[in-house]
Order: structure tokens, then sequence, then C-alpha cells
């Protein structure tokens, strides 16, 4: 898309010098266990914890702390040797060449510019499950993109077959706005049900998976779609956020991964 909305230069460097930093600090094994921090205070009726973001109660590690702590004395300059290292290392665990990955204002981001910039085409629309995380119909109304919600199965499935009818039916371009584990239903969709139909690379047709909580998964039947993207399909982007697992949430630091053209939007 030669006309596509693209992330201003200054909104790459918005991110906070304290995230860029306490990322950067953070080697790259750590991003697979971070230790609990120690301090957690029990919540109480005046201090209750606050599930409806699903933000971590659990908050930061004491290492990550110590970073953020020891950031601030550079709070002054822009992070751009921070944010070098964190796109290095985040590469790195994802095995994709530097043009492959974005940094984003959390995953909120990458999800606004993309139906900002897809919106931009003649006949578009995005469809999703009818109960799944609020930002991509949010973006979407925002962006006048008409959405189609398709029904959920029994004990909260998410239906892939109904998604793909809503593609099948549709003349124009559609963004299917995946999350896996879905949120608010908690459920995991295998791999064996969506990676199929993203690999016949139908006409027309974009796949944002959004796996903000991939790290919880234990279920064997999930596989991150990076796998699909490592492939080198270039239907699909890969939206991630250090805001559950890593506790970074009030940091607003994310990313997407995905083949370069999809980036560029």
């Amino acid at each position: 898309m030669s006309n596509s909305l693209a992330l201003r230069r200054r909104t790459f460097l918005n991110f906070s010098l304290l995230g860029a930093a306490v990322s950067a600090a953070l080697p790259v094994k750590a991003f697979a266990q971070a230790p609990a921090n120690v301090s957690f205070i029990a919540p109480t009726a005046d201090n209750p914890i606050r599930i409806n973001f699903n933000e971590n109660a659990l908050g930061m590690s004491p290492s990550a702390q110590a970073a953020a702590r020891d950031a601030v004395a550079k709070g002054n300059r822009y992070a751009k040797a921070e944010i070098t290292q964190l796109h290095a290392k985040l590469c790195d665990m994802y095995n994709v060449p530097k043009n492959f990955l974005l940094l984003t204002d959390g995953s909120s981001e990458g999800i606004r510019a993309l139906l900002g910039a897809y919106s931009r085409l003649p006949k578009v629309q995005l469809v999703i499950p009818e109960l799944t995380y609020g930002d991509g119909q949010h973006f979407a109304e925002l962006y006048s993109v008409p959405i189609v919600k398709v029904p959920m199965l029994a004990n909260w499935k998410v239906d892939v077959a109904g998604l793909k009818k809503a593609v099948d039916d549709f003349d124009g371009f559609s963004i299917v706005y995946f999350v896996n584990p879905n949120n608010p239903t908690s459920t995991v969709t295998p791999a064996s049900e969506i990676d199929p139909w993203v690999r016949s690379k139908p006409d027309n047709t974009l796949f944002i998976a959004d796996e903000a909580y991939a790290e919880y998964v234990s279920d064997p039947n999930f596989k991150s779609m990076a796998n699909l993207i490592q492939d080198g399909l270039d239907n699909v982007i890969l939206l991630k956020t250090f805001s559950k697992l890593y506790a970074m949430a009030g940091m607003r630091v994310g990313f997407a991964v995905g083949a370069p053209a999809i980036i560029k939007t």
C-alpha cells in the first residue's frame, strides 16, 4: 500500500525512557521467566486488584524495577540507543530480520495503525469473534470500517469456520483480528484450526494475531503464529505487549512482527 499510514518518528521515539531502558536491561533469557515481586501487597477493599484491565498484580520483577530507577537519571535524553538494543533483542528472540519488527506503544498502537492504514482501501471489513478484546472494534469504528462479529461456539470457543465464511462471503478486503488465547473468554484456538487457513493465503485477507497472553499458555494445542512469519507468510502480523506477563502496562511497550510490506503500513 503506497499511501499507507506510517508511524511517525516521534511516535516511535515516544516510549518512555523507563520502558525502553528497563526492557533493554533485561537479557533475552529473562523474557522467559521473570521473578515475582517479593514486595507484593495483598489486596484490600480500599486497595483492590484491578482485574478489569488484566494487569499483572505482581508487578515488575525486582531487576526490572532497579533498571527503571537507574534510567531516571537519563530521562532528559531520547532513548535511541535503548530502543535499538531492545529492537535487536526482540529480532533475535523471534528469529527475524530487523525490518520484520516494529516497536509500538503497547500492542494497541499496532491495532490502530493497521486499521487506519487499511481503512483507506475502497472496500474493507473487520472480522472478529463476538467476544474478544475490544480495541479492534474500537479502532474500526474510529476509521469507519464495517465490522462483522461471528458468534461464539459452545464453551466460548472461537468459530474459525464462521470467521472463514465471513471472509469468503465478502468481495472486498478482510482484516481478521484474532486474539489467541482469547480475551475475555480465555479459550485457546488450536493451531490445527487456524494455521491451515492462514497458509492457504486467501485473497485480499490480512490476519492480525494478537498474542498478549501467549506466555501463560500450557495447552500443547497452542502454537504462536510467529512460526508462520518465519516460514515466509506475508499475510499475517503478530502483535505482542509487555503489559501482561512483564507487568509493564503503564510503560506502553509492545511490538509487531510481520513481513516488511505490512510493517511499513
